[in-house]
């Protein structure tokens, strides 16, 4: 590559990673950070310390980024076990407008624990030692170690979640989403296919049934149905458990 073109795409490349930056920083999303541009590397620097990248890493953060700036939503506490979240029992249910109390899922740099900060005390929490969080737009995500899952259909029996990521493809990089169930809130998280929802419900035949009829791929199974306001297989498996009350 020329240098004449490498440098304008070095340009182009500080421009949208400032951007993103400034951005996520406004939703809350970052602490403040100082970004410098020397010697071909980049210095982000926040609380947790300073991270040196190069050019060609530079691409996976601006998406990390991105990700983190889409949910523009603040956490406003979190659920440390399933019965709470079944009880409606939030721990360190914050103001949403408050600067000073916060809690940050440190998911930029992909660390395994979340931090609070109220009334100038920091805690701590493992993400797989806690059940998930609600934000301020009365959002609930789950947690599955690292992953934040965001619940689809909090009155339903079959629990459907989703997670965005970014993959790299040939032209760049595209936003995927994978899909993941529990049954009932204190269910276990799987993903979202035909075999393991059929496993889960291995004594209802007529349900395993409607899934081989209905559904041919996985990604079908996370189908809403907006006539009835309702996810499909949810919808489904009310079918065959009317008639099995009809029956008795």
């Amino acid at each position: 590559m020329k240098k004449k073109t490498f440098n304008a795409l070095q340009n182009r490349l500080f421009n949208l990673l400032s951007t993103k930056i400034v951005t996520a920083a406004k939703e809350g999303c970052l602490d403040s950070i100082v970004y410098t541009h020397k010697e071909n590397r980049f210095e982000i620097i926040t609380n947790a310390g300073v991270k040196k990248i190069t050019y060609c890493s530079l691409i996976f953060v601006l998406y990390a980024i991105h990700l983190s700036a889409q949910k523009n939503d603040k956490v406003i506490g979190i659920y440390k076990t399933a019965k709470d979240f079944i009880d409606g029992k939030l721990s360190f249910s914050l103001d949403c407008n408050s600067k000073e109390n916060k809690i940050k899922l440190n998911d930029i740099f992909n660390k395994k624990y979340i931090t609070v900060t109220e009334d100038s005390t920091v805690y701590k929490f493992l993400k797989n030692n806690i059940y998930g969080y609600a934000t301020c737009n009365d959002r609930i995500f789950r947690f599955l170690d690292k992953k934040e899952l965001l619940l689809l259909n909090h009155g339903e029996k079959i629990l459907i979640y989703k997670h965005l990521l970014a993959k790299p493809v040939a032209a760049g990089h595209t936003n995927v989403t994978n899909y993941y169930f529990s049954i009932g809130k204190d269910g276990d998280l799987q993903k979202l296919t035909i075999n393991n929802l059929k496993h889960s419900f291995y004594d209802n035949v007529p349900f395993r049934t409607l899934i081989d009829k209905y559904f041919k791929y996985n990604t079908d199974l996370a189908a809403f149905a907006g006539a009835i306001k309702m996810y499909k297989i949810n919808w489904l498996l009310q079918q065959t458990e009317s008639k099995d009350r009809d029956i008795h």
